[in-house]
């Protein structure tokens, strides 16, 4: 009798300490959406973020941060706030002072070393292209530390338990919208091209994890093959593109990523790379057919037109990255080896296309003949050049070492994540924040072989205790 009044008593404290969080967060993200409450989840996150910074639940502080989008028009949130572009940076500052973290000396002057010689290489680009630049950039630069301080004593567990929240939401708001939102003219826009409001800049990532979830056994599993399974149902019934549903390129490259990586591990994964190989040879042979959908089209003409060297035949978006990287390899050798430092840019170039629009960059950048904000590779080789690149395969490298004794997902996962984020620095300030968290995560799997502690393989066990 007891001991059943002791399962009840913890299964009640379960319920109040983890499911309860996660529900009503859930909830109040998709709700927020709706029309006339974009709001709702500004306040709720940063009430949200700072109690449970107080109560020191790391993972749940994460989650209300993690499921706000730099780019949703419909729900404002930390990232996109329309008030105060660093939002993030001064809610990171202000819980490492509620988390009492213990500064030393040495790292307080290698922090000011370190900015001050970032400013001293950039100190010229403050009269080029202004203050501001250089600011954004050094903000880019800064949340990567400070995330890896605020959440230092984050769990592999803990960081697990967050993205199988976080793709379970995404996935079930992708779903209700798709069935809900065609007619809806506050949840999808553009007449001719019309999407949801679900688009994130973690959307790739947080799919690429349901497709694990979906792969090992938990109790998330099923539901997120319904949901996964409803929404492509409602591709295939539909004529509307895959950018519709807020899935751009960079969904399907995380997703084509994590493939890849998922088949090193195995002995025939050589052979079904070649035979993917084989496909895409074939496909750029192959005829477009115009009826297809977009972003297919966009990835087959792609294939098409690098096999003859064309870029000015590219679809537009990789015509643009693809000439920021053309145009840094004709910049001077000591500006490729060391790049421009807080606030680069490069300038236009003919092998930019005739038209650049508000998509591309800003209408002073375009004016000016000065670009400051470089997409994906583009950022880090014109900011730090071949340095900046060489220190990024170097955290992959460090990524591996690790990686490479755990199971095949998990190995998929992590080197997925850290190819996804690093192609992404400077997209937003949210991509810097979580190469900070993975930081945490990837030192402590070296602390666990260290200190020759068993580390769990996969989060199966974590999904079924805690989900």
């Amino acid at each position: 009798m007891m001991a059943s009044a002791a399962l009840s008593e913890r299964s009640e404290e379960y319920r109040r300490t983890q499911v309860v969080p996660y529900l009503v967060t859930a909830v109040v993200h998709l709700v927020s959406s709706l029309p006339g409450l974009s709001p709702l989840y500004l306040v709720f996150s940063l009430v949200g973020f700072l109690y449970w910074t107080v109560k020191k639940k790391d993972e749940l502080a994460l989650l209300v941060l993690l499921l706000g989008s730099s780019f949703s028009y419909t729900s404002l949130n930390v990232w996109n706030n329309g008030v105060v572009p660093g939002l993030p940076f001064l809610l990171l500052g202000v819980s490492l002072l509620v988390t009492q973290v213990r500064i030393t000396m040495a790292g307080v002057v290698i922090t000011a070393l370190c900015i001050v010689g970032l400013f001293a290489l950039s100190v010229g680009n403050v009269f080029e292209v202004g203050i501001s630049p250089v600011i954004v950039d050094l903000l880019v630069i800064a949340s990567v530390p400070l995330a890896a301080l605020r959440f230092r004593k984050l769990s592999e567990h803990q960081f697990f338990l967050v993205l199988s929240a976080c793709a379970l939401i995404t996935l079930a708001k992708i779903s209700i919208f798709a069935f809900g939102g065609i007619e809806n003219p506050k949840l999808s826009t553009y007449t001719e091209a019309k999407f949801l409001d679900t688009l994130d800049e973690l959307t790739g990532f947080f799919l690429v994890f349901a497709l694990l979830l979906m792969s090992a056994p938990n109790r998330l599993r099923w539901v997120i093959i319904g949901l996964f399974g409803a929404l492509v149902f409602h591709y295939i019934s539909s004529d509307y593109w895959l950018g519709y549903y807020g899935i751009g390129s960079q969904t399907l490259l995380a997703i084509f990523v994590f493939f890849i990586f998922l088949l090193v591990r195995f002995p025939v994964g050589l052979v079904a790379i070649a035979g993917v190989m084989v496909f895409l040879i074939h496909l750029m042979t192959a005829p477009l057919d115009g009826a297809g959908d977009l972003k297919l089209q966009q990835l087959l003409s792609v294939l098409d037109i690098l096999a003859g060297s064309n870029i000015a035949l590219l679809p537009h978006s990789v015509h643009v990255r693809v000439a920021e990287i053309t145009t840094f390899f004709d910049s001077a050798w000591w500006h490729q080896v060391f790049g421009g430092g807080l606030g680069g840019y490069i300038n236009l170039s003919d092998d930019f296309p005739n038209y650049l629009g508000p998509d591309d960059y800003s209408e002073q950048q375009i004016n000016s003949g000065k670009i400051t904000t470089p997409h994906n590779l583009g950022y880090l080789m014109i900011k730090f050049g071949y340095s900046g690149l060489a220190l990024a395969l170097a955290f992959l490298v460090w990524i591996y070492r690790p990686a490479r004794r755990m199971t095949a997902l998990k190995f998929a996962l992590y080197m997925t994540f850290g190819v996804f984020l690093i192609l992404n620095l400077g997209y937003t300030l949210k991509i810097s924040f979580l190469l900070g968290v993975l930081w945490v995560v990837i030192r402590n799997c070296y602390w666990l072989e260290r200190v020759k502690l068993p580390q769990p393989d996969v989060d199966e066990s974590t999904s079924r205790r805690k989900i």
